[in-house]
């Protein structure tokens, strides 16, 4: 099955806006990407459905800061409707009011099941696997 040019830009917004409403701490905003009864996995921790999405990440908002990106995706078309995402993932994180800059950063794969409904891509499933993480910063301000 074929991706459009179309497709591929929607799945792209619905990575970027992911990001972006992380990074805001919009735990509402980011679970509306999700669908009712999606799955998020990672080796931290496991969710399921919107509910559960937007409580661990507005906890999350509360004590960390962050800054997440993606880039070479890949897509395919696993139905009309339906498809499988992989990404490459940086995030890097600290203490929400802490003085200095990010304490941790994290290298990742993301394994996405993206559903179109009503014409919106929304995350079916995200799976994270994580490449490695490691303190960030200079030597002598690492814990």
């Amino acid at each position: 099955m074929t991706v459009t040019a179309e497709q591929r830009d929607r799945i792209a917004g619905l990575l970027t806006s992911f990001c972006c409403r992380l990074d805001e701490g919009d735990s509402a905003g980011v679970a509306a990407l999700f669908t009712d009864d999606a799955r998020v996995e990672t080796p931290h921790f496991q969710l399921v459905g919107r509910s559960q999405i937007d409580s661990w990440f507005a906890g999350r908002a509360e004590a960390k800061a962050s800054l997440h990106s993606w880039s070479n995706m890949r897509v395919e078309a696993i139905a009309p409707d339906r498809f499988r995402v992989i990404t490459n993932m940086i995030n890097a994180a600290g203490a929400k009011h802490a003085p200095q800059p990010p304490d941790r950063v994290a290298f990742a794969i993301a394994r996405d099941e993206i559903v179109v409904q009503g014409g919106t891509p929304l995350f079916a499933r995200r799976t994270l696997e994580i490449l490695f993480e490691m303190p960030f910063g200079p030597a002598e301000a690492r814990p």
